[in-house]
């Protein structure tokens, strides 16, 4: 290993039979390295006149945002930190890998992509009733709703034959417009609502498995017409 010199030009000076660029000496800097001055101290320079390099410094982030988010939050279409870490836990349990958004996806296939108003006016163009699942990305029965109800076929078929199906997230600019009119507290949730008035007649919350909302749709059809019977008595109850 190399020597250095502690103490300056004199001990071990230039006879010590050290590789030239080994000895290291102080130097004051040229501009206004004096006692007091705005330069202050020395650098260590070797015998070339290139200045030793600085020590290396690791910084940290203090209260970062957490990976995956904008200055912190999840946008409607992500999920947060510990929703991410349970759709994981959840799909290792069940031996499907971490291909989340294959698992978890909305049910693009059955969904009206547009806003509500549009969804209401189709609906009621086909003469079908509008089926509604406001969803929470915080909330863990939202992407179970996905995963296993909406991807069921029994559903699919109730709902193509039925329903204008449109899916959204309360938090979102197109979930505005339904929280504001129906005033929801508790998500997801399910509901259907009548496209000609507008009038929610039947609602359902939280997780719901697709046996159980299967025989719901049906009975919700069994007792309901197009003509309008059996509103009234829905809103009623």
């Amino acid at each position: 290993a190399a020597a250095y010199a502690g103490g300056g030009m004199g001990g071990g000076g230039e006879g010590g039979g050290a590789p030239a660029r080994a000895t290291r000496r102080r130097r004051e800097p040229a501009d206004g390295g004096g006692a007091g001055g705005a330069g202050g101290g020395a650098y260590d320079l070797d015998d070339d006149g290139v200045r030793a390099p600085d020590e290396v410094k690791r910084m940290r982030l203090i209260d970062a945002p957490p990976p995956g988010t904008i200055g912190g939050y999840a946008g409607p279409r992500s999920v947060a930190p510990r929703l991410m870490r349970n759709l994981k836990q959840e799909a290792q349990a069940r031996g499907l890998g971490g291909n989340l958004a294959s698992i978890f996806r909305p049910p693009i296939d059955i969904m009206e992509d547009t806003d509500f108003d549009n969804a209401v006016a189709s609906a009621n163009l086909q003469k079908k009733w509008l089926l509604v699942n406001m969803q929470d990305d915080e909330e863990f029965a939202s992407h179970m709703l996905n995963r296993d109800t909406w991807s069921d076929d029994s559903i699919k078929e109730i709902v193509r034959g039925n329903f204008i199906f449109w899916q959204t997230f309360h938090k979102g600019a197109m979930g505005q417009r339904y929280t504001q009119f129906y005033r929801p507290t508790v998500y997801p949730l399910i509901a259907i609502i009548d496209p000609r008035t507008k009038q929610k007649v039947m609602e359902i919350t939280g997780f719901i498995e697709p046996r159980v909302l299967a025989q719901r749709l049906a009975d919700f059809l069994d007792g309901h017409s197009w003509s309008g019977a059996g509103v009234a008595a829905a809103a009623a109850a």
